[in-house]
């Protein structure tokens, strides 16, 4: 049995576009388990934009 969600695509989809519209730019978004949306502005630093799986994946 699957367990129910606590933040839907919908939710993640209006903090998205409310950064957005803000003109903030979205380093990361992280959903933690309890389903709180954590939202980091700026930009990703190069850390971020590397990631290792991405050569295997393709």
């Amino acid at each position: 049995m699957t367990k129910k969600l606590r933040c839907t695509q919908a939710e993640v989809s209006r903090v998205i576009k409310g950064i957005q519209r803000s003109g903030e730019e979205l380093a990361r978004l992280e959903i933690d388990q309890d389903g709180k949306i954590i939202a980091i502005l700026g930009r990703p630093t190069e850390s971020q934009l590397d990631n290792p799986w991405d050569e295997e994946l393709r």
